[in-house]
């Protein structure tokens, strides 16, 4: 649900509104048990070092809500400056799985601490229906101007800051629902685990579903695939840019400004509790390896683009464009799940030391150039061809590790593309492949 009201006021153009949002999902996931081998010997022999077994998620609905308010003024402050300020408020639930009939006791069990001592000592599971809290303090204040010193259209000078808030992705809260307390919905057996039960290929989840009954029977014993801070809150973004845009011809516009964007309390994933690489044991015996979800992903990131637009006639228009730019992450840098490119848990080398995952994301491109030109077809007759024909636009993009010498001579590859935009157009798109 959505509403927004807009009106001017004098020099002043106001906005306000707010928004309610409610997310309901399911999803139950088991697969077939991995078994790792240390080697061949080991295959041979049937000795696994390493099992994952995936029981499943059970039969449940989560739910969590948002909801937010914002003003904003436009404010034309003189005939050559306006500015704009603006607050929005947001509040964000926990996520709470709730089990229905097939599985009743289906839930997101989370305890209520886990210690970073390196012992990973755990405490006792909270409510399933407060797993962690809800994030109710989220102001986002945004800042911007635009100024025309010449005051003749010739130049604008732009720039603008903000602080903005995203809620966490469902899917960490689906995955993360178990089909009962100490009934995690993935385990990862040991190889003290494996010897005790006496786990060999070939076994399957109903096998791995009575060891981890067997477990969840012990009371010292704690078994959850994923673990929440219970302080846990939504991410944010700090975005700032700064341009200038100068007509140097009747014909020809520069523009060239730096942007950039600090992520700050990012989502990060790791695997806590892992077993020791000399002795085969895990700091803490009486806990599974739970992947640990809390805060403490950083994103910087920064970026100067220019960009030349040349019109050569009433209808043809050519433009040149060029980002240098730099992002750096002590893990993926995004929003998404554990399960999703550079967010996996596995990936984090070492549990305490987050500034030796800290370096290049995946998206991170030093130099990005582009280039492309607009012909605008002249005006037919009514009922002579479709609506849909007007504009031939082309693009050719050549990120930094292209080589123009692998240019030359390639066959362009043609494709017609049929895209909805306001006037309706249809467009041919011309692509060169780079490698």
């Amino acid at each position: 649900i959505s509403q927004k009201v807009a009106r001017q006021i004098g020099r002043h153009f106001l906005k306000f509104g707010g928004d309610f949002h409610r997310l309901t999902g399911t999803r139950n996931n088991p697969e077939v048990p991995s078994f790792f081998y240390s080697g061949l010997d080991a295959l041979l022999n049937n000795t696994p070092s390493t099992v994952t077994a995936t029981l499943g998620n059970g039969d449940f609905t989560m739910r969590n809500f948002e909801f937010g308010f914002f003003i904003q003024d436009d404010w034309r402050a003189t005939s050559k400056l306006t500015l704009n300020v603006g607050l929005r408020y947001d509040f964000y639930s926990n996520f709470v799985s709730e089990g229905k009939r097939g599985t009743p006791e289906a839930g997101l069990y989370n305890p209520e601490f886990l210690s970073q001592d390196g012992k990973f000592t755990v405490g006792p599971f909270r409510p399933i229906t407060n797993p962690f809290g809800h994030d109710p303090i989220n102001f986002g204040p945004r800042f911007g101007f635009a100024y025309n010193p010449d005051g003749q259209g010739k130049t604008a000078v732009r720039g603008g800051f903000g602080v903005m808030f995203t809620t966490n992705t469902a899917d960490t809260g689906w995955f993360a629902t178990s089909i009962g307390r100490n009934i995690p919905s993935r385990q990862d057996f040991d190889p003290a685990l494996i010897a005790r039960f006496g786990i060999r290929y070939p076994m399957f989840n109903e096998n791995f579903f009575d060891f981890v009954l067997q477990q969840s029977k012990e009371s010292q014993r704690t078994n959850v695939f994923q673990m929440f801070d219970p302080k846990l809150q939504v991410p944010y973004t700090m975005q700032y840019s700064f341009d200038i845009q100068r007509q140097i011809t009747r014909t020809l516009v520069l523009s060239t400004g730096v942007t950039g964007t600090r992520g700050v309390k990012l989502i990060l994933f790791r695997a806590a509790n892992r077993v020791d690489r000399l002795t085969g044991l895990r700091p803490n015996p009486n806990l599974s390896q739970p992947i640990y979800t809390d805060n403490s992903q950083g994103l910087t990131y920064w970026a100067w683009q220019s960009s030349l637009t040349k019109r050569f006639s009433s209808r043809l228009s050519f433009d040149v464009n060029y980002t240098w730019s730099k992002g750096i992450a002590n893990a993926a840098g995004d929003f998404g799940a554990w399960f999703v490119g550079e967010n996996s848990n596995a990936l984090n080398q070492e549990y305490f030391d987050l500034r030796a995952d800290r370096g290049p994301t995946s998206f991170d491109l030093t130099h990005f150039f582009s280039a492309g030109w607009v012909y605008e077809l002249p005006r037919l007759q009514p009922g002579r061809l479709p609506e849909s024909f007007g504009r031939i636009p082309a693009c050719l993009r050549l990120p930094h590790r292209a080589h123009l010498g692998r240019v030359i001579g390639r066959i362009m590859s043609v494709e017609r593309l049929y895209c909805q935009t306001i006037e309706k157009l249809s467009s041919i798109s011309i692509r060169m492949p780079f490698s």
